[in-house]
């Protein structure tokens, strides 16, 4: 590989385009998942994403017990794990191409 192009790579322009990259492949699953109704690749995103939005979730989620019944302890981590998906759509790109360049920057 051409060293101008490693050092565009490893700089603030290089971690853009792969986070553009991985946004434009991520959402494009998604799109073409639920266009062709395949439910296992709408399925696998869903998960990948609902990591990378829990991760996020818990980082801004303030630190205290709730008292709750296991009823509305199911709603609760329902209505978390839907949140996480849609945070993780947005989230899930930068996170993957923050790690990738900063494997490349090494």
């Amino acid at each position: 590989m051409d060293p101008n192009q490693q050092s565009f790579f490893k700089g603030t322009g290089g971690r853009v385009v792969i986070t553009i990259i991985f946004a434009v492949i991520i959402w494009g699953l998604v799109l073409c998942g639920a266009a062709a109704e395949i439910p296992e690749i709408t399925a696998v995103l869903a998960i990948v994403c609902a990591f990378f939005g829990w991760r996020v979730l818990n980082a801004i989620q303030p630190a205290m017990f709730l008292w709750m019944s296991w009823v509305g302890w199911l709603f609760y981590f329902a209505i978390k794990f839907v949140l996480a998906v849609v945070i993780g759509l947005f989230v899930a790109p930068f996170s993957l191409g923050k790690t990738i360049s900063d494997k490349i920057r090494g």
